[in-house]
């Protein structure tokens, strides 16, 4: 009988050593998994903050790309607009000319022979 309780005792504290041991490898396994979460988030956050930093990079960009453009335009416009401004005034002094030189033919037509 005493034999049987040694045993049964014995028992009992292989039985409280195996749920020790789980319990143990519970909570590792729950801290490891609470570990690798916290390790998938900040993966996951750092991801995300270098794709909100590259889009960010690519909106500069295309700012200044988008005011380089503006400028390049504005300066081709500026220079049409120059370019037709001297050929208007251009034609005006040949006109001015053409009307003068006509007036001077006429005049040397009519008063050729009085002068």
């Amino acid at each position: 009988h005493e034999e049987a309780m040694e045993l049964k005792e014995e028992y009992r504290s292989e039985l409280r050593r195996a749920r020790d041991k789980s319990s143990d490898i519970i909570d590792k396994a729950e801290k490891r998994a609470r570990e690798r979460a916290k390790e998938i988030i900040n993966n996951a956050k750092e991801k995300a903050e270098k794709i909100e930093k590259d889009k960010l990079e690519e909106i500069e960009q295309a700012k200044v790309d988008a005011r380089k453009e503006i400028r390049n335009d504005f300066a081709e416009v500026t220079f049409m607009a120059a370019a037709r401004m001297i050929k208007e005034e251009l034609d005006q002094k040949k006109h001015e000319q053409l009307i003068t030189e006509y007036i001077d033919q006429l005049d040397q037509e009519k008063l050729g022979d009085v002068q």
